[in-house]
């Protein structure tokens, strides 16, 4: 049947098998063969000019086909494309078709050829991609989804905004290292720690590591950097003014609390805990009289117990707020048993986190004890709960503290980590040895107390060195006798 020639009769009720019309495969062949009724759906129209090539009618438009024998694979059909009517692309399928003969006419496989090519050019798509994704778009579009499961993946993001959202609109690869020295220098001058800056450069840094890792997107393995641009930054290094400077601040923080800084503690807990009752017997005698009488509990807020706890075992607060009642559990207190349990929140993502086992004093099981009798004696939930029996905020101690503070008639104002300082130091002072205080404290090794705290050991080298020399001297008696004893020389 010539297209040019075909009949416009009603086609058959009956399915038909495909039909392949022969074809010079012009402009005008094409629409004759797309428009006509007698072709249905799986038709082909053959190319006469260009062997296995040929143009499939589909449900919507047509595709091209090359049907080719390929050595060692037999017969294939390869899909060349789409039609487009409005560039009547024949002439590229043409060219294309006839570039895959050739090819198994060299002894090629066309297959391999075009799979080779594909990735040729979804290479150079990706590295055109890599050009124009910002950092910005890394960290709301990827990053964030991924920090999503971290332990302080929420503050990360935010301090990743706050210190470093002026390089959001910059490609990532373009981040260059004048970028942080200007960054760096800025903050220095205006009095943040190094420590500080180290740390909030290790998040940006982070960011960067993780979009330069391989991935795998379908198939393929992708990144979106071939290198972290900051893989070799360094931060600049301190004077030794500053080194000095920071020792000495550091010695200032991590000390033991004085006696009388010990008693106005004491006393801003009382004033604390009395006012938060006062507060109560005031809401009950105005029209709240079924709130619970605080006058029949040893504390009436959760930060007096929750301070004592603090500082008679130096835990930090985000381990405190994570405690709950329930023995043998991994942040918990077991009162039968008193005993703390405790996986330090910092350690909880490694593979070998560290485990705190406390044993409590007498003065630390009054406390708790008689907390747990306030809440109730419940079995479980957390410690010091919320109001709805949830987890506090990190910081929900924070502006409370401060009124403890100031009721308390403090000579010099302290953060609550004070109490943890207050633990170690005190520790430390009395000899004890460090690597017990580090496990107490939840530290793998002693280099951090051995850092902060060992300027408080005590100086004892010379009682030291008395006790050394009374295991390796002779005692008057025993050189005595062995000189009466000893024959005299020849």
């Amino acid at each position: 049947m010539n297209i040019n020639n075909c009949k416009t009769d009603k086609p058959s009720l009956k399915k038909k098998r495909s039909q392949v019309v022969p074809s010079s495969m012009t402009v005008t062949a094409i629409n004759k063969f797309l428009s006509s009724a007698e072709f249905n759906i799986g038709d082909a129209l053959s190319s006469n000019k260009t062997e296995g090539l040929s143009l499939i009618k589909r449900k919507k438009g047509a595709t091209f086909q090359l049907r080719v024998t390929i050595p060692g694979r037999g017969r294939k059909k390869m899909s060349l494309g789409h039609y487009n009517a409005q560039t009547n692309n024949f002439e590229h399928a043409t060219m294309m078709a006839l570039e895959v003969n050739q090819l198994i006419r060299d002894g090629k496989d066309p297959i391999l050829e075009a799979e080779a090519k594909l990735e040729e050019i979804e290479k150079q798509l990706l590295l055109e991609k890599r050009k124009v994704i910002t950092l910005g778009q890394y960290f709301e579009k990827q990053y964030l989804l991924s920090l999503a499961g971290k332990r302080s993946g929420k503050e990360m993001g935010e301090r990743i905004v706050r210190h470093f959202e002026f390089l959001f609109n910059v490609p990532m690869s373009e981040i260059e290292h004048k970028q942080i020295e200007k960054w760096e220098n800025k903050r220095l001058k205006a009095g943040i720690k190094r420590s500080t800056i180290k740390s909030d450069f290790g998040k940006l840094f982070s960011l960067l590591q993780s979009a330069s890792e391989t991935r795998i997107e379908g198939s393929k393995e992708f990144n979106y950097i071939d290198r972290n641009p900051l893989a070799d930054f360094k931060l600049s290094k301190p004077t030794s003014e500053e080194n000095d400077q920071e020792h000495d601040n550091d010695k200032e923080e991590r000390r033991a609390l004085t006696n009388e800084e010990l008693d106005c503690l004491h006393k801003g807990l009382a004033k604390f805990n009395e006012q938060k009752k006062a507060e109560r017997r005031n809401s009950r005698k105005h029209g709240k009289a079924y709130l619970p009488d605080l006058d029949l509990c040893t504390y009436a807020h959760w930060l007096v117990p929750f301070s004592e706890t603090m500082l008679h075992t130096g835990l930090r607060q985000s381990d405190l707020y994570s405690l709950v009642w329930q023995a043998g559990g991994k942040n918990s207190i077991d009162l039968d048993k008193r005993e703390i349990h405790v996986i330090p929140k910092k350690t909880r993502d490694l593979n070998n986190p560290a485990k705190i086992l406390l044993q409590m004093s007498d003065e630390l099981y009054d406390v708790i004890d008689s907390w747990h009798k306030d809440c109730g004696s419940p079995h479980d939930g957390f410690v010091f709960s919320n109001k709805s029996g949830g987890q506090h905020d990190r910081q929900a101690h924070k502006n409370l503290w401060k009124n403890i503070i100031k009721l308390g008639n403090f000579p010099n104002e302290i953060v609550m980590y004070s109490l943890r300082h207050n633990f170690i130091s005190r520790l430390v002072s009395a000899g004890v040895p460090l690597l017990h205080i580090a496990r107490l404290v939840g530290h793998k090794s002693i280099a951090m107390i051995e850092k902060h705290y060992g300027h408080l050991c005590p100086s004892d080298s010379k009682d030291i060195l008395s006790k050394m020399s009374k295991t390796v001297a002779r005692s008057s008696a025993t050189e005595s006798s062995a000189t009466n004893g000893a024959s005299k020389p020849v």
